[in-house]
């Protein structure tokens, strides 16, 4: 794995997926961690059933999600976590463990710096792999995400 910007990185998983990552939100690991902080503490008021519509206005962002606003919110978030996993790996130029191990130890490093997730997000990333490991099931993701959306 080469060394990249964290920036880079999270936009470059991102956009794998499929999914909308407005620089402005998460420029840094820093500010990334803060909007993810941000959005979980709305996902647990608004439910698992949400659509990103409804996480955006209960987080008060402002920032345009237009193009995924019928989205899961739970794959937003999702995708959202897996980017800030890959991209920190990424720029640090980490090598050698399994995807989940390394994303393990990402979930610890999270709690040991008060940013706990809930059970039920850690659950999402674990069956959906393709958020933190590159594989086929990427280009679906953002037409998965649409699909739950509709469901809710």
């Amino acid at each position: 794995m080469s060394c990249v910007s964290f920036s880079k990185a999270f936009q470059d998983n991102m956009t794998a997926l499929g999914m909308p990552a407005p620089s402005t939100l998460f420029f840094s690991l820093a500010a990334a961690l803060k909007q993810l902080g941000v959005m979980i503490d709305a996902f647990q008021s608004v439910g698992s059933r949400a659509t990103v519509a409804q996480l955006m206005a209960a987080a008060k962002l402002r920032e345009s999600f237009d193009a995924i606003e019928e989205m899961s919110a739970m794959f937003y978030i999702g995708a959202v976590i897996g980017s800030i996993d890959v991209a920190r790996k990424a720029a640090g130029a980490c090598g050698g463990n399994t995807a989940a191990a390394q994303f393990r130890a990402f979930t610890s490093w999270l709690s040991s710096r008060g940013a706990l997730i809930p059970m039920e997000l850690l659950t999402f990333v674990q069956n959906h792999r393709e958020v933190i490991e590159d594989g086929p099931r990427r280009k679906s993701y953002a037409m998965r995400a649409r699909q739950h959306g509709e469901k809710c």
